[in-house]
């Protein structure tokens, strides 16, 4: 396996390390394991994963969220504020 493939493999590296086991992501970081610059992107490329991750973990889903969603396929409108200030 060349960089260019175990960069492209590792792109989908997941960040809790599910795919280590995985041959071709074995192979994968191996390569990156020999390769300072391949090594150096790859944990630029995990901090970002992981800043990402704890980002969305901020973020506030609203309660009601769930079921607004399954109203609308459903192919009914959901009542929230939203529709409120339509009639406004």
């Amino acid at each position: 396996m060349d960089k260019e493939q175990a960069r492209f493999i590792l792109q989908s590296f997941r960040p809790d390390g599910a795919d280590a086991r995985n041959p071709d992501f074995e192979e994968a970081l191996s390569v990156a394991a020999e390769d300072r610059e391949l090594g150096a992107w790859l944990a630029s490329e995990r901090a970002e994963d992981a800043a990402f991750a704890a980002a969305l973990n901020d973020l506030r889903i609203p309660d009601e969220l769930r079921e607004n969603i399954l109203t609308v396929l459903r192919g009914e409108h959901p009542a929230d504020e939203f529709n409120d200030m339509d009639s406004a």
